[in-house]
């Protein structure tokens, strides 16, 4: 995990997250890195890069906040309200607005970090050339 309790106690937006038992914001601490990992695909738990730490600190605080809310019973309630769906002929979708690792949180500060956070790739540009074939 890449912030603490008291991390999470001073700079949280909401009061309530703030009053959580430590044991549930722990919890939340938890699935934040996993989420960090899951949208990066990057394992930091071993960095030391004092600015990598600072974001991740951040971008957990405001996961927390996140995840606290979108388990709100009444913004799950709000958001099932929201479902979209459509029927064409044999085809039908639902669609349903959230934010989910790897997509955008609606939070610009948490979004831009986890971007930065992403590896880039660059400089590879693999491709295959094959001989000739045995074409009848």
């Amino acid at each position: 995990m890449y912030a603490t309790v008291d991390d999470v106690k001073k700079r949280s937006a909401f009061a309530e997250v703030k009053a959580l038992p430590d044991a549930d914001i722990d919890s939340y601490l938890f699935r934040a890195a996993r989420w960090i990992y899951y949208s990066t695909k990057v394992d930091y738990s071993e960095t030391a890069d004092p600015g990598i730490l600072e974001d991740l600190k951040t971008a957990s605080i405001h996961l927390v906040d996140l995840l606290w809310y979108q388990d709100n019973v009444d913004v799950k309630e709000a958001g099932m309200a929201n479902l979209q769906s459509e029927r064409i002929g044999s085809y039908s979708y639902t669609a349903m607005e959230n934010a989910a690792p790897g997509g955008k949180t609606g939070i610009t500060e948490l979004d831009m970090i986890l971007d930065g956070l992403k590896p880039m790739l660059t400089g590879f540009g693999f491709f295959n050339v094959s001989g000739p074939g045995d074409y009848q």
